[in-house]
C-alpha cells in the first residue's frame, strides 16, 4: 500500500511535465531501476514513473515502459500497477496520433480505476478519452467525457486539474465556433494555472486562447498569446506543445502572406514534431508547408508535402481504424452488460440454494412430524402440496424468464449483424467518396498550377505562343466545375442520400454555391480542404461560412455541423 501511494503521489502531483530538471529525474529512475532486483509491484510502480516522465520527451519510450510495467503488474495481479500502466500506453498512443491503439488501454484502465474506487484516477482516464475523441473531431463525445471529468475534479477540489479540463473544454468550443463560451473556459483557465504556477498549464491555455483569437481573426492577439505559449514551451522543455505553438504561429503568417517568417516557423515546427514523432502534428505541419510552397510557386515541394500529408492523414483517419475504434467502445459496452448479467445470475443461485435449504428442512420436520404425532398428518399433506404447487408455479417462471432472455439475446445479435453489415456498406460507399473527393483536390490543384505556368510562359517572348494557347485549351476543357460537381454529387448522394433535397426543402433560399458548400461541411472538411475543391481562398471559405449561417438563422452558440447533418437528413414518423 505505502508503494502505492508513494507512486500515485508522484504519478498525479509531479511539478511540471516538462521542466529543466526533467533529463535528471528520469536517468536518477532509470539507475534504481538498474539496481533493482526484485520482481515485485515497487518495480511496476518504478517502471510506470519512467514511463509517465518519457511521455512529454519521448512517448514511444513511454509507451516502452508502460508495456513492461503491465507485462510484470499482470502476472503479479497488481491491480493498481495494471490501471495505471494502461493509462501511461494509452496517453502515449493519443500523443504519437495512434488512436485506435489509445482507446485499446484506456477504456480497459477506465473500468480498472472503478474496481479500484480511484475517483481521481477515473477523472483523468475519462479527460484522456475526451483528448482522442477531439483529435478525431468528434466533439460531441469529447465534451460528454470532458464534463463527468470535470465534475469529479469539482468534487475533489482538484485545482490544477480542473484548470486543465478546462483548457480541454475550451479548445472544443473554438473548434464548434462557440467563441463566447470559449473564451470563458480558456481565460479561466489561464488565470488558474498561474495562481497555481503550473508553467505546462500556462504554456497551453495561452497557446489555446491564440488559436481562439486566430480563428476571430484578430491575428495581432493571436500571436501575442502564441509567442507567450513558445517561450513556455522552450523553457519546460515540452516538444510536443513547442511544436504545434510553431505550427500555429506559422499558419497565421501564412495567412498573412508573410512567406519568409512563415517558413521559419513551419519548419522549426517539423524538426520538433518529428522528434517526438507525432503523427497528428505532422499532417497538419505538411498542409501547412504545401499551402506555402504552391504560393510561392515551387511546385516540387508544394507536391511532396501534399504527398505526406495524405499519406499521414489516411494512416491517422481512414475508416477502417474509425471503425475499430467503434468496435473497441462497443465492446467495452458489452462487457459490462455481461458482467452485470453474470451477476444477476449469481443472485438467482443463491436464491436457488436457499430455496432448497428451506425445502429440506420442511421435509425433515414434516418426517419428524410424522413419527412423533399423527395427528398431525393432514395439516403436513396440505403444505406439502400447497409447496409443490409453488415449486410449479416457480419453475413456470423461471423457464418464461429463460425465454426472454435467450429471445432478448437473439435480438441483440441480430440487431449487431445488421449494423455491421450497414456498417460495412457505409465504410465502401464512403471510401469511394473519400478516393473521389482526394482525386477532386489534386486535379483541381494540378491544373491550376499548369494555368499559373503558362502564364509565365506567356510572358517569355521566345516561347511558342500557339503551343501554350492549345494547352491551355486542353487545361480549360478539363476544368469543367460543372461536370466534376455533378460527378461529386452522384457520389456524395450515395452515401448522404436526400442530403440536397432535404436541406433545399428547409431553406428554400440556399444557392447552388450555399449547396455545394454545406456538402463539404457535411463531409467535416476544413477551410484549406474545402478552398481547394471550391477553388478559392481559405479565408473566403470562411466567409462563406459566416453568410451560410446567417442564411440558416443559426446562433453562433449552435453547431454548424450538427446544424446541417440533421437539417439535411431523412427523420422517420412512426
Amino acid at each position: 500500500m505505502r508503494n502505492t501511494v508513494f507512486f500515485l503521489f508522484l504519478f498525479f502531483l509531479s511539478p511540471q511535465k516538462g521542466n529543466a530538471n526533467l533529463n535528471i529525474k528520469i536517468d536518477s529512475l532509470q539507475i534504481l531501476l538498474e539496481n533493482y532486483q526484485s520482481e515485485d509491484a515497487m518495480k511496476v510502480d518504478l517502471l510506470n514513473n519512467i514511463g509517465y516522465e518519457y511521455w512529454v520527451v519521448d512517448p514511444s519510450k513511454s509507451v516502452q515502459f508502460g508495456n513492461s510495467a503491465l507485462d510484470l503488474a499482470q502476472r503479479l495481479e497488481y491491480l493498481a500497477g495494471i490501471a495505471t500502466a494502461q493509462r501511461i500506453i494509452g496517453v502515449a498512443d493519443w500523443a504519437l496520433g495512434n488512436y485506435d491503439e489509445s482507446l485499446t488501454k484506456l477504456f480497459p484502465a477506465l473500468e480498472n480505476y472503478g474496481k479500484l474506487n480511484d475517483s481521481l484516477g477515473l477523472a483523468n482516464i475519462l479527460m484522456n478519452i475526451g483528448l482522442v475523441y477531439a483529435d478525431q473531431k468528434n466533439y460531441q463525445e469529447a465534451l460528454k467525457y470532458y464534463f463527468q471529468g470535470e465534475k469529479i475534479f469539482k468534487q475533489r477540489n482538484q485545482f490544477s486539474r480542473l484548470a486543465t479540463t478546462k483548457t480541454k473544454i475550451g479548445a472544443v468550443y473554438t473548434e464548434l465556433e462557440n467563441y463566447e463560451k470559449a473564451f470563458e473556459y480558456l481565460t479561466s483557465s489561464l488565470a488558474m494555472h498561474k495562481e497555481s504556477g503550473f508553467r505546462y498549464g500556462v504554456a497551453e491555455a495561452s497557446n489555446r486562447l491564440g488559436l481562439l483569437f486566430r480563428e476571430k481573426g484578430d491575428y495581432e492577439n493571436a500571436l501575442n498569446y502564441l509567442n507567450s505559449s513558445l517561450q513556455m514551451s522552450i523553457q519546460i522543455n515540452d516538444f510536443e506543445g513547442k511544436s504545434k505553438t510553431l505550427e500555429n504561429i506559422g499558419s497565421i503568417y501564412l495567412v498573412q502572406e508573410d512567406f519568409v517568417n512563415a517558413e521559419i516557423f513551419l519548419l522549426r515546427a517539423l524538426k520538433a514534431a518529428k522528434e517526438v514523432q507525432s503523427k497528428k502534428w505532422l499532417k497538419d505541419i505538411y498542409l501547412d508547408l504545401k499551402i506555402l510552397y504552391q504560393q510561392k510557386g515551387e511546385i516540387d515541394k508544394a507536391l511532396n508535402y501534399f504527398e505526406l500529408h495524405s499519406q499521414m492523414k489516411d494512416s491517422l483517419f481512414d475508416q477502417k481504424k474509425l471503425m475499430e475504434i467503434s468496435a473497441i467502445r462497443l465492446k467495452f459496452e458489452m462487457d459490462r452488460q455481461k458482467k452485470s448479467i453474470e451477476i444477476g445470475k449469481e443472485r438467482i443461485r443463491l436464491l436457488e440454494q436457499k430455496k432448497r435449504n428451506g425445502r429440506l428442512l420442511i421435509y425433515l420436520i414434516s418426517s419428524l412430524l410424522i413419527l412423533a404425532i399423527s395427528i398431525a398428518y393432514f395439516i403436513i399433506l396440505r403444505q406439502k402440496n400447497k409447496i409443490k404447487l409453488e415449486k410449479k408455479e416457480q419453475e413456470e417462471k423461471e423457464k418464461l424468464n429463460k425465454s426472454r432472455e435467450e429471445l432478448n439475446r437473439a435480438k441483440l445479435e441480430n440487431a449487431i449483424l445488421q449494423e455491421k453489415e450497414l456498417q460495412q456498406k457505409l465504410e465502401l460507399k464512403n471510401k469511394e467518396l473519400a478516393s473521389y473527393t482526394i482525386n477532386f483536390i489534386r486535379k483541381n490543384e494540378l491544373l491550376d498550377e499548369i494555368k499559373q505556368e503558362l502564364v509565365e510562359l506567356e510572358k517569355d517572348a521566345s516561347a511558342d505562343q500557339t503551343k501554350i494557347r492549345r494547352i491551355k485549351q486542353k487545361v480549360s476543357s478539363n476544368t469543367n466545375l460543372d461536370k466534376d460537381w455533378q460527378d461529386f454529387k452522384t457520389h456524395f448522394e450515395q452515401v448522404h442520400t436526400g442530403f440536397f433535397k432535404n436541406l433545399k426543402s428547409k431553406h428554400p433560399n440556399l444557392t447552388s454555391g450555399d449547396l455545394k458548400l454545406s456538402a463539404l461541411i457535411r463531409m467535416n472538411l476544413n477551410l484549406k480542404e474545402s478552398a481547394a475543391i471550391l477553388g478559392i481562398s481559405p479565408e473566403s471559405v470562411k466567409t462563406s461560412r459566416y453568410r451560410l449561417r446567417k442564411k440558416m438563422n443559426i446562433p453562433q452558440s449552435s453547431d454548424l455541423l450538427e446544424y446541417i447533418i440533421d437539417a439535411g437528413t431523412v427523420h422517420n414518423e412512426n
